[in-house]
């Protein structure tokens, strides 16, 4: 069967805008906000403050660069309400069915390291109105901005498997990184995989959908879910 053609709604100044601000997000925001706070107050950086701003901050270039791309994009949902549902619902089954897959590995093999999990549970504690908001309505608009819409969005128009390779790659890694980074320790790359199943799940969803809202919405279901079962 013929692949039907790529459309996904993103302008040229918006993917440009996207491919800039990726790596400040991705690398100097992570890198430089904690120092710049140390250097302004002479204390160590708070935690859920500084993923606060920084997610703030992502949420506010995604707002007001890609306004017209989530308008759109919304747009495609009311017309194709059951296309919409479809590509969620479809993610939802994938999504199962790989972490379950991913469970019965990591059973065999070892539990690989969880560092940014550790993280949520800890701030979760005594702050789940915070981590909430931060987690559910800011993380997945900037996020899947990012990883769908621009580097997906960009490889899927030429190459619909390395477009699946690299956002999943980059998506899992994003999560860990940072924690390799500072402790030195690259076998913390390790924990990418335990994010592989949502990430191929959310891909899923904006492919098969066409709209970005449809890997927003499954991943503001996934993250509330987490909360939720974390504060139970």
């Amino acid at each position: 069967m013929k692949q039907k053609p790529w459309n996904d709604l993103m302008t040229f100044r918006q993917r440009l805008l996207g491919w800039i601000y990726l790596p400040i997000h991705v690398i100097a925001l992570p890198l430089l906000m904690g120092l710049i706070y140390y250097a302004l107050t002479g204390k160590e950086p708070d935690s859920l403050k500084m993923n606060i701003v920084y997610y703030g901050v992502g949420l506010a270039v995604m707002v007001l660069g890609m306004w017209t791309y989530l308008k759109e994009s919304y747009r495609r949902v009311t017309e194709n309400l059951l296309g919409f549902f479809r590509g969620v619902f479809g993610a939802f089954v994938l999504n199962f069915a790989l972490s379950l897959l991913y469970r019965a590995v990591t059973e065999l093999a070892g539990q690989p390291p969880s560092p940014n999990q550790d993280l949520v549970e800890d701030l979760t504690i005594g702050n789940m109105n915070q981590m909430f908001a931060m987690a559910v309505l800011m993380v997945p608009i900037v996020e899947e901005c990012l990883f769908r819409g621009v580097i997906f969005g960009t490889i899927r128009r030429k190459h619909r498997i390395l477009a699946y390779v690299v956002c999943v790659a980059a998506f899992s890694l994003y999560h860990v990184w940072q924690y390799a980074v500072a402790a030195q320790d690259w076998t913390l790359l390790l924990g990418a995989v335990q994010y592989i199943p949502i990430s191929v799940a959310l891909t899923y969803a904006y492919d098969r959908s066409g709209t970005i809202w449809a890997p927003i919405f499954l991943h503001m279901f996934n993250n509330a879910l987490s909360l939720s079962l974390l504060g139970a």
